[in-house]
């Protein structure tokens, strides 16, 4: 709440990647929606979700706000965004705007299982020897593709996830049914490409090959794994 939208929106061209961590979320969908004043947030994020260009005036005092000088353009976005709240607080947010903006099909929410409080345990050395493991491969692999432009990697079209696609469009009519599914798919394609861009087997195609752009195919494993954890979230 200390910055306009168009600064919070022009905050995420100072990093490649950016990660956004909403505590009690609730504020933030009451600040987004009918009435709220950071309302244009809403389409921002879908529109960053959906890696189309973000273009935003510049908030200032120019009498001529959509000048090109004004203007600010990121062609890339790419963000991660965790929100926290309530199931109740989730139902209370889920407006006619919300809904009908198709944000709350966009993202993946991840809902407790149960509602039971879990204990707080001591980290184990090897839980820590983990932990570091992972930083150092995220590190790693970040390194490798800072190096590539965007269009570098280029994955094609995969028969599995398009059948599961056509599949899971015939369980029902319904409308908002339908535009989870729809989006259900591209959550499906981004797991399975970073779960691929993890696996040190498909590393090996990818990464500090001679000459890009190139063409690549989805390992089934990674596939599978993607539309299991989607059909769990549906």
């Amino acid at each position: 709440k200390s910055c306009s939208n168009p600064r919070l929106v022009q905050d995420l061209s100072k990093s490649n990647h950016m990660l956004w961590y909403y505590d009690e979320a609730k504020e933030f969908f009451d600040e987004a929606g009918e009435r709220g004043w950071n309302a244009p947030i809403i389409g921002n994020l879908c529109t960053a979700y959906d890696g189309s260009q973000l273009e935003n005036a510049r908030s200032n005092k120019s009498n001529k706000p959509n000048e090109a000088d004004n203007l600010w353009l990121c062609e890339h976005p790419f963000l991660s965004l965790l929100f926290n709240m309530t199931t109740d607080q989730l139902k209370e947010a889920s407006t006619q705007k919300i809904v009908g903006s198709g944000f709350l099909f966009r993202w993946v929410w991840f809902l407790e299982n149960g509602g039971e409080k879990k204990k707080n345990v001591t980290a184990t050395k090897e839980d820590l020897d983990g932990i570091s493991e992972i930083q150092k491969e995220l590190v790693r692999i970040g390194t490798a593709l800072k190096r590539l432009q965007p269009n570098d990697i280029c994955f094609g079209v995969n028969e599995k996830i398009e059948q599961w696609s056509i599949e899971i469009s015939k369980r029902s009519t319904d409308e908002n049914y339908q535009s989870a599914t729809g989006r259900s798919v591209m959550h499906v394609y981004k797991m399975a490409m970073i779960f691929s861009l993890f696996d040190p087997e498909f590393q090996k195609k990818v990464l500090g090959q001679e000459k890009y752009p190139i063409r690549v195919e989805f390992p089934d494993k990674w596939v599978d794994e993607a539309i299991k954890i989607v059909e769990g979230y549906l």
